[in-house]
């Protein structure tokens, strides 16, 4: 079990994929809460994130299943050795590369650069305080996305090149991919905490156990620019969402708005 589990690192990639795509359902939220407000709270209730997160960590155990498999103890020197399995690694590899790492890489970055242009857009835009909160979370948003490429990329094609027998695997340099592409699942937390409120009131909570328990000051709906002081910004941004829906706003509606971006 050692062999299958420990040496072959499953845990390991399990852990690191699955922090890839968390990025991506942090991406695919935020690009909801801008691009598709009315419709952020019903995709994001809290059974609906714990299906996303059990999603997740499903696909990635999937994806990295053969791993056990290509691993046993030898019995003679009793250390672990990679099994003789024939399988077509030229379709096997680059194909779990693609759809574990490059599309998920691309999506996150799709989203983030369609999120920083529906937001330069918008009405809101004249309202200090929203376009400061704009800069904000575009610069969390560019800071996550810039570090899973540069911390997965290099590991994801020398394991892809491995296939055609351009690299080896388990060498030296091998190895400082693998280091590498871990670091981004260390660093994304602490980017998150330090550069969104809510992530960090939620860090309170979680680490501080005898502490006065924290409340958030920020509604579902403020989290579409990341800050709960942007006020009359939010307001405007859900305005722009109806208006380009082709939907009208009477007063009332107007007035629920107005309650969604003070609350």
């Amino acid at each position: 079990m050692f062999c299958r589990l420990i040496s072959t690192q499953y845990f390991v990639f399990v852990f690191g994929k699955v922090s890839v795509l968390t990025i991506v359902a942090l991406a695919l939220e935020r690009w909801y809460s801008v691009v598709k407000p009315i419709d952020y709270k019903m995709k994001f209730t809290r059974k609906r994130i714990y299906i996303y997160i059990a999603t997740t960590w499903l696909i990635s155990g999937i994806a990295n299943g053969s791993k056990p498999v290509k691993a046993k103890l030898n019995d003679t020197s009793l250390r672990c050795e990679w099994s003789a399995i024939s399988y077509p690694k030229e379709i096997f590899i680059p194909s779990y590369t693609t759809l574990t790492f490059f599309i998920p890489t691309a999506i996150t970055w799709l989203s983030f650069l369609h999120v920083a242009k529906v937001l330069q857009r918008s009405p809101a835009e004249r309202n200090v305080r929203f376009r400061n909160t704009r800069k904000k979370l575009t610069r969390m948003c560019a800071i996550v996305a810039l570090l899973l490429t540069i911390s997965w990329l290099p590991n994801q094609v020398f394991y892809t090149l491995s296939a055609f027998d351009i690299t080896k695997a388990e060498t030296l340099l091998h190895h400082f991919t693998i280091v590498l592409a871990m670091f981004n699942s260390c660093v994304n937390p602490w980017i998150c905490c330090f550069t969104n409120r809510d992530y960090k009131a939620g860090f309170k909570r979680l680490l501080c156990f005898g502490c006065e328990k924290i409340h958030s000051h920020q509604s579902r709906l403020s989290s579409i620019v990341g800050e709960s002081d942007v006020g009359d910004g939010v307001r405007h941004v859900l305005r722009f969402q109806y208006i380009n829906r082709g939907l009208t706003i009477d007063s009332k509606q107007d007035m629920e708005l107005t309650s969604y971006s003070t609350s």
